[in-house]
């Protein structure tokens, strides 16, 4: 099964980079999830990639801290706030990730689209249809292969959804308007 995930840029970055290990939730699918794929938040609001769930840490929030604090992505503030009155947390180990080619608009994918609080799953065809998204570039576009994030701490979000933004813009549009990749 596959869940979709909101997660906001600067922790999507992370995973990315490799920084963050374990993405945290304080309620977890009753399924049987094996990959999750990312919706990174605004100001992004695109399905960039996805990665699969090598394991589920389940306990005390205390706990699960000490085990995965070295690789959590996060402050330990921020982590207190977030499970706070909370006796219960979730870790997902995040196993082999890939960052999609093209970022995914998600009204491309779905009729209607609200981004999820938490997650929701996402059925086998809207899978395939997003991967099938997320490879379609024309290879002459110079958005065909974008920039793979060497130093992902360099950029900020914003630069990213920019980034993102552009990716989207159509390769006729760019054969018409030479300007369409100038920064506003």
């Amino acid at each position: 099964m596959i869940a979709l995930f909101s997660i906001k840029p600067e922790y999507v970055e992370k995973i990315f980079s490799g920084e963050k290990l374990y993405e945290y939730r304080k309620a977890i699918f009753k399924n049987n999830v094996k990959k999750i794929v990312i919706y990174c938040t605004m100001p992004v609001g695109m399905i960039v990639g996805e990665f699969d769930v090598e394991d589920i840490l389940e306990d005390c929030p205390q706990s699960i801290w000490k085990k995965t604090k070295a690789h959590s992505g996060v402050s330990r503030s921020f982590y207190n706030e977030y499970f706070s009155g909370r006796d219960k947390g979730y870790a997902i180990n995040i196993g082999t990730k890939r960052r999609y080619e093209s970022a995914v608009n998600p009204f491309d994918i779905f009729d209607s689209f609200t981004a999820p609080q938490s997650f929701f799953y996402l059925d086998e065809s809207k899978y395939e249809h997003c991967l099938v998204k997320a490879t379609n570039c024309n290879a002459h576009s110079p958005l065909a292969n974008p920039p793979i994030m060497i130093d992902s701490k360099r950029e900020s979000p914003v630069d990213r959804a920019t980034f993102f933004r552009y990716q989207t813009i159509e390769v006729e549009e760019l054969r018409t308007s030479p300007t369409a990749l100038v920064r506003h």
